[in-house]
């Protein structure tokens, strides 16, 4: 958040400790930042307040400024449906909205009438279906054909304190068994770095790693297999369609406490979101470097069972990706145009806010009148393979292509720009704001809409001329009734559950 330009109060570092005891260590200190807090937003007076995560800290925050009249929303829920589930009332009471990327998160808040949205997961619409183990290994310097492990001890100083010697032991113990063994460690900055050089001078000096500065993505979606602590970094894992095994260590007194508490028979985000242990769990005693290199070492080797547990995650990222967002069918379409200075277009907005007769009027002017322009589509079945958010990334790199004329500059609207071979520059909401992004937005609807009605022609129980393919009530029961066109985008959660009917 700082690379996109927000002032930082405090370091993340501070607020980042987990386990009872860690957490008692630091409380004078964190009580004072969040009385700070609370004394700064209350005279900013912002529209709204948004809590990412920490919900210890966040959600009493939350709860002293509605009282000062200020909107309240919180995002990622706490795992409230695991442990500690009287805090769901607290949360109702200090926030106006949560929401989460968890599918069954905004069943339980239902059951107790909190505002909750499932929004599906960012992580998941960013990292694509198949990623490409090729390139991530040319990226990272690794060979095509090498076998290699990833070790993620944490993002947290106590993790990697906890973590790094017995995750460094495992690989000393699969080098044995593998010599040619390739071990990568991404660490999320230079203090984790100097810590984990430290410990690793102290109980593997001689082993061979490549250490990397970030790259924990491209290092999971490289490697054969990962071993790493509890945490976002297992789902983000099971995004890559990396196998792994899931070890944690804590203060004893913080997890006899938690043994009492969890609610859960799982602690990593890929065997809760399946319902079953699909990742191996090695914690506190389990946690030593025997049992982590026997778990670890099936991984590293191709078989239909690492296959299977592949398929597994992908499922499960299509699980939380794309639900709720968009159409259902069709592809999705996108424009590029550069408009004539010499004859300028009024009326030009975001297409979404023009009726469809002033949309259509524009349509035509656009095409007679500009330099240049082009539609980019990709099709259903990319968007399955893809995902939406890359799928879209493609069609608009299509779009591009197309053009006759080829831009020195492409404005994007909203905020992130695909990979092109000039210049590019995200425009969150591009088309009420720059007439170019505003005349491409009316192409592609309008060309959507069309397409859309050509196959209400086709298929006219479904009622696409009306909704546009969107998952409006109608749309939903037509689907759960007829089943799924080929045009239907599977990947969709809406659509798969009709599919399994």
């Amino acid at each position: 958040m700082q690379a996109e330009g927000c002032e930082a109060w405090y370091e993340m570092e501070e607020l980042a400790v987990m386990g009872v005891v860690e957490v008692l260590e630091r409380l004078p200190r964190l009580l004072k930042i969040r009385k700070d807090l609370t004394r700064r937003f209350g005279e900013l007076r912002p529209d709204v307040f948004v809590g990412i995560d920490a919900p210890d800290f966040n959600i009493t925050l939350e709860g002293r400024l509605k009282q000062r009249g200020i909107r309240t929303i919180h995002y990622v829920s706490p795992s409230v449906w695991a442990w500690r589930q009287k805090r769901v009332f607290k949360i109702g009471k200090a926030t106006d909205l949560v929401l989460a990327f968890l599918p069954f998160e905004k069943a339980f808040y239902d059951r107790f009438n909190v505002p909750c949205r499932f929004i599906g997961h960012t992580m998941a619409d960013a990292m694509p279906l198949q990623p490409d183990r090729l390139a991530a290994r040319a990226q990272l310097g690794i060979a095509p054909q090498a076998r290699c492990l990833a070790l993620l001890p944490g993002s947290r100083g106590a993790e990697v304190e906890m973590l790094s010697a017995d995750f460094l032991k495992t690989a000393q113990l699969l080098r044995t068994r593998y010599p040619e063994l390739e071990v990568v460690v991404p660490l999320v900055n230079a203090k984790r770095r100097e810590q984990f050089e430290r410990i690793k001078a102290e109980v593997a000096p001689d082993l061979t790693v490549h250490l990397l500065n970030g790259q924990g993505r491209e290092a999971m979606i490289a490697s054969d297999a990962a071993l790493l602590a509890s945490g976002t970094a297992a789902l983000e894992c099971m995004l890559a369609k990396c196998p792994m095994v899931v070890g944690y260590r804590m203060k004893p007194f913080t997890f006899w406490l938690a043994q009492k508490l969890v609610k859960t028979p799982y602690v990593s985000l890929p065997n809760l979101l399946a319902g079953r242990e699909i990742v191996t769990e090695l914690l506190q005693h389990d946690c030593v470097p025997d049992k982590l290199a026997a778990a670890v070492m099936p991984l590293l080797e191709e078989s239909p069972e690492t296959d299977a547990l592949k398929q597994t995650f992908l499922t499960l990222h299509q699980s939380i990706c794309c639900v709720g967002r968009g159409p259902l069918v069709g592809a999705v379409v996108t424009a590029a145009v550069i408009l004539d200075p010499a004859q300028p277009i009024v009326g030009l907005a975001d297409s979404k806010k023009l009726s469809e007769k002033r949309r259509l009027a524009l349509y035509d002017e656009i095409v007679a009148k500009a330099l240049s322009w082009s539609l980019g589509r990709a099709e259903p079945a990319e968007i399955d393979q893809l995902n939406i958010l890359h799928a879209t990334m493609l069609a608009m790199q299509r779009a591009v292509a197309g053009l006759h004329i080829a831009p020195d500059m492409v404005l994007i609207d909203g905020n992130r720009c695909p990979s092109l071979p000039m210049r590019s520059q995200a425009v969150v909401k591009g088309d009420s704001r720059v007439a170019e992004i505003s005349a491409a937005s009316i192409l592609a609807k309008v060309t959507r809409d069309r397409e859309m009605a050509e196959l209400d022609s086709e298929f006219p129980d479904y009622g696409f001329a009306q909704h546009k393919g969107y998952p409006t009530a109608f749309h939903l029961e037509r689907l759960a009734a007829l089943g799924a066109t080929e045009h239907h985008r599977r990947s969709f959660a809406p659509v798969k559950r009709a599919l399994a009917l």
